[in-house]
């Protein structure tokens, strides 16, 4: 672009030179226009474009010489030439074209001066860490923060109380988001952080600097920290700083002093006082992130064991399954997800091999078996979106390869993603069920109002009857396109999956496949009533009943959802108090407005939050990195 551009002004020059060579020769044939004029008008009004005369201030640098030879030197030719009819015009010309080599100024918007965060790229790189770049190694967060910190000229007690501050902010946020990072924003906070300023103090940064740096968050930042202890119910100041002792980052003493301190800020405040007891952080999340430590340390011995795998797995869901995305978060710790989801995967596989193989009365063990682990991948593929299938199911140290298992065939069909490819064409084709097919299996849903099941669960293999639930959505989708169907009827069809969970799972993934209609809304709608209100009374059905709702939660609030249309942009006093930001769904690829809104919700606040950083995933996922960055530097450098 820059070349293309330099070249316009050099074609420009070159126009006049000819108009003057030929400004002598009689034209009477013709009607004559005055070129130079135009010319001149032309060369000035695109200077004055503010993006065109960006780029050439930028190409300075590089292309000086060619700039100076082409064009700066032709003007003062055409100045100079006594066939010229007015050398003041070239003159002036070519002193605002010399404008480009002024260094150039960027002036802060009063909203960045209202809202000012000295050092922003800090918070801002913990917010990639904590919520995006998970599986980043501890070392390479270390050598970031303190490469990033030396560029600056930032101090290292700095970096650890903006690192922290920028945990407390996304504590809070978080709360108020759709998206489910609370896990892994945790698992951060409580766990990868204090190993940072470990790696940092091994590469040279001296241990003061992190008492100082906490120190400083305790008494510049004490609302922030009362917000966020009154939120999660718990003193974390306490909790990271006796993780911080553990580690061997800080000394006991110091970091009982530290306690001590906010100890006595907390007594000042009536509804936060009793989280100064010793008892109140064996109750909250802190101590679940931790649990969840163990339980991978325990469950990396059971992969060969299959029963006391299950049975440590399955405790892993009650709770909603918030036990289980923080144990996923533990490996995202370590930077080994993938070989963990790879192996359950490999457990996918070899459960359908031996459900081909054994008698039948194992088979519904096998079957309850793949039902957790089916439901347990899906729940890792929507939570760490921006992983691929084949990283999920392919061991990256290497092994076998379990692209073949059911799986990876159900989900890279009909599990809808952000893609830079054309995914629409492969995934959704649109699948044709002959008419007599669709016919026996209405008979067959129509069982299932009476909960009785057109499958045996003693002999059938889950594996290969999940390949039959799009014929079944189709049957359950024409009811609602018909208007035929009777909500507690279809109720109770989807109640009657409480013992196949995956199965329905695998109905909701083919749903949303489907083009938005009203019945598809509908559907989703009924779905998810079904699973709000037909809660099971067995306990190990209700775990995964209630963990098979947090999985498809979020998938079943977008289809029913009507399609939203974002509010045009106010610049009010309430507006900017408020700070309301674009609701971004699942899938969702931010177009010029949204992107527009965030730069600006990020200049408010100083920093680039899990907000705005989440629309620049989004964008960069599906190939449009060209969109994001033109729209920051079209804002940034204030061109109109």
């Amino acid at each position: 672009m820059t070349e293309a551009i330099i070249n316009v002004f050099a074609w420009i020059i070159e126009g006049m030179q000819v108009n003057l060579s030929l400004l002598y020769r009689n034209f009477d044939d013709f009607e004559v226009v005055d070129v130079e004029s135009v010319l001149h008008n032309t060369f000035s009004s695109f200077l004055k474009d503010p993006f065109v005369f960006r780029i050439m201030s930028f190409a300075t640098k590089k292309y000086s010489s060619v700039i100076k030879s082409s064009i700066i030197n032709k003007i003062y030719d055409l100045q100079c030439q006594k066939d010229a009819t007015s050398p003041q015009k070239y003159e002036k010309l070519q002193n605002d074209f010399s404008r480009i080599f002024e260094p150039l100024t960027y002036e802060s918007s009063e909203l960045t001066i209202n809202y000012n965060f000295r050092r922003s790229g800090i918070r801002s790189l913990t917010a990639v860490f904590s919520c995006f770049r998970v599986l980043a190694a501890v070392e390479e967060v270390a050598d970031t923060m303190l490469l990033f910190g030396q560029i600056n000229a930032i101090n290292h007690h700095e970096i650890v109380s903006d690192m922290l501050h920028a945990s407390f902010m996304i504590l809070l946020e978080e709360q108020e988001t759709r998206d489910n990072s609370k896990s892994s924003i945790e698992m951060f906070f409580y766990v990868k952080m204090p190993r940072v300023w470990g790696a940092m103090i091994r590469l040279g940064m001296k241990p003061e600097s992190v008492v100082r740096g906490v120190q400083e968050m305790l008494s510049d930042c004490r609302q922030v920290i009362d917000n966020v202890d009154s939120v999660v119910k718990d003193n974390t100041i306490r909790a990271i700083v006796r993780q911080l002792i553990s580690e061997r980052v800080m000394s006991e003493a110091d970091g009982e002093l530290l306690i001590i301190q906010r100890n006595e800020q907390l007594k000042m405040i009536q509804g936060l006082s009793y989280l100064t007891r010793d008892d109140v952080q064996r109750q909250t999340q802190v101590a679940v992130v931790l649990s969840a430590i163990q339980a991978r340390h325990v469950i990396d011995k059971l992969w060969n064991m299959q029963e006391k795998l299950m049975t440590v797995l399955t405790r892993l869901i009650g709770s909603g399954g918030y036990a289980f995305d923080a144990f996923c978060s533990s490996y995202g710790l370590e930077g080994t997800l993938g070989e963990m989801s790879s192996k359950l995967a490999r457990h996918v596989v070899l459960i359908l091999n031996l459900l081909s193989e054994s008698p039948s009365n194992v088979c519904v063990d096998r079957n309850m078996t793949f039902d957790l682990t089916f439901t347990m991948l899906t729940r890792i593929v929507y939570k760490y979106s921006n992983l691929t299938l084949d990283e999920l199911v392919t061991d990256p140290r290497g092994g076998p390869d379990n692209t073949a298992c059911s799986f990876y065939q159900w989900s890279s069909r009909y599990v809808k993603r952000i893609s830079s490819h054309a995914q629409d064409a492969s995934e959704n084709e649109l699948f044709f069920i002959p008419l007599e097919l669709k016919a026996a299996y209405k008979e067959r849903v129509l069982r299932l109002k009476e909960r009785q099941l057109f499958w045996d669960p003693i002999k059938c293999n889950y594996g290969q009857l999940l390949h039959e639930m799009p014929i079944v959505g189709e049957v359950i989708l024409d009811l609602f396109k018909e208007r035929k169907h009777i909500e507690e009827d279809v109720s109770r069809i989807f109640a009657a999956f409480r013992k196949a969970n995956c199965l329905l799972i695998c109905i909701i993934q083919w749903l949303e496949c489907q083009p938005s209609s009203e019945a598809r809304r509908q559907m989703a709608r009924c779905i998810k009533m079904v699973l709000e209100e037909s809660v099971p009374d067995e306990k190990d059905e209700k775990d995964r009943w209630l963990f098979t709702r947090m999985v498809c939660r979020r998938q079943l609030d977008e289809m029913c959802e009507c399609d939203s249309i974002i509010p045009p942009m106010t610049i009010t006093l309430m507006a900017i108090a408020k700070r309301s930001f674009p609701t971004l769904h699942r899938r969702q690829i931010p177009d010029k407005e949204m992107l527009k809104k965030a730069w600006l919700y990020a200049q408010r606040q100083n920093w680039a939050s899990p907000n705005v950083l989440r629309l620049i995933d989004h964008c960069n996922r599906a190939g449009a990195h060209k969109s994001w960055f033109e729209a920051s530097c079209w804002e940034t450098f204030h061109i109109s």
